[in-house]
């Protein structure tokens, strides 16, 4: 199923966006861990067999979710990005923001905002809406980048208006009619490198050159063995936690799920 409205607002997100994480997504270390976190942070609190990815732009997660069993429906209002989508043969994509779309109130039984939240400026305008279209009880399932200081160009370059902490995303959400039943930082060794690569270069002015230097691919993979076998052990360890419903104290970026409780 496709549907295209007659107009998609502008979002805030860089035109290539979508092209630069397609080139990356199916062999990247980053996108790889972050849909599994997704797939067992949500097997621990879901039952049901339908899933709606809400600005999943590529259909990265939908397909992984897929493939799981879980029956997703991709809305993206990007133009390339569901083209890219198409390729993943997602069955159920609508190119449409939210709010333009036709679902009644009350529809969905589970939803996923994955590092779309800080694209948003009036983000719970924006979460009002979802819980709108959530079923009672419904559950909302979000990672966004943490923590303020980690800051640098390269929020700005993505169009992010903010990163988050576990106070402030909890807050968000419970001001917009939902409970969190857990919530926790993970890719907690990303923190070092992106201080070093990110926010040192913007301290001393070079504007994410040691970054920028690095091409897009080589920054998603792990090539030396020994730093592989210990991000993957952390990786391992994360998933765990997550598993155990046990909180990871230090990341680059937070996982959530809430449940609509008004």
């Amino acid at each position: 199923m496709t549907q295209s409205p007659n107009k998609i607002q502008s979002i805030s997100y860089p035109e290539t966006g979508n092209e630069a994480s397609f080139s990356v997504e199916d062999d990247s270390y980053w996108f790889h861990h972050r849909n599994n976190c997704i797939y067992t942070l949500l097997t621990n609190h879901y039952q049901e067999n339908s899933f709606v990815d809400i600005g999943g732009g590529n259909g990265c997660v939908a397909e992984f979710l897929e493939n799981k069993g879980i029956q997703s429906t991709l809305i993206e209002p990007g133009k390339l990005a569901v083209e890219n989508a198409k390729k993943r043969n997602i069955k159920s994509i609508i190119n449409s923001r939210l709010e333009d779309t036709a679902f009644e109130p009350e529809t969905f039984p589970a939803a996923g905002l994955f590092d779309v939240l800080e694209h948003i400026e009036k983000e719970q305008d924006f979460l009002r809406q979802i819980h709108k279209y959530l079923k009672k009880d419904g559950l909302l399932v979000l990672t966004v980048p943490a923590h303020s200081w980690l800051w640098s160009g390269e929020d700005r370059y993505a169009g992010h208006f903010r990163r988050y902490s576990l106070k402030s995303l909890s807050q968000t959400l419970n001001a917009s009619g939902f409970s969190v039943s857990y919530i926790s930082y993970f890719f907690s060794v990303l923190v070092f490198p992106i201080f070093l690569l990110r926010i040192i270069p913007s301290i001393l002015g070079f504007n994410n050159v040691l970054k920028d230097n690095i091409p897009i691919k080589k920054q998603h993979k792990i090539n030396n063995k020994l730093i592989n076998y210990y991000t993957t052990k952390k990786w391992e360890k994360e998933l765990a936690r997550i598993k155990m419903n046990k909180r990871i104290r230090w990341g680059s970026s937070l996982i959530c799920l809430a449940k609509k409780s008004v």
